[in-house]
């Protein structure tokens, strides 16, 4: 993306789509969606899905949200090429973020928001 070179290894590929293994603990796809907007997007595939193997689980990430996932992209990385790292804290940003012990913006992780 512009200046930004981005790097993964897609797990399949198929004729309209791409796939991702997950063998995480708990099923969160918005922690995955960039990378599978990214490999969709790398692959010219419309489709994109992950696999959640300890769930038996097929997530979708359909042509439309991929779409609505390219201006996202595009802002994020705008963003970080500009060199604005602003925290974004919310819930599922601040449970997974390894930084939240230093973070002044992190959200306490008990509080759940309405």
């Amino acid at each position: 993306m512009g200046d930004l070179a981005l790097n993964g290894v897609v797990d399949l590929v198929g004729e309209d789509f791409v796939l991702d293994f997950k063998t995480d603990q708990t099923m969160h796809p918005e922690h995955h969606q960039f990378q599978l907007w990214a490999y969709s997007r790398a692959m010219g595939k419309p489709n994109a899905y992950l696999a959640y193997l300890r769930h038996d689980h097929l997530h979708p990430f359909e042509a439309g949200a991929l779409q609505d996932f390219d201006h996202q992209a595009k802002a994020l990385v705008s963003k970080l090429m500009s060199g604005d790292l602003t925290p974004k804290a919310a819930h599922h940003n601040c449970g997974i973020c390894p930084y939240g012990e230093i973070c002044s913006e992190a959200l306490d992780p008990g509080v759940v928001s309405g």
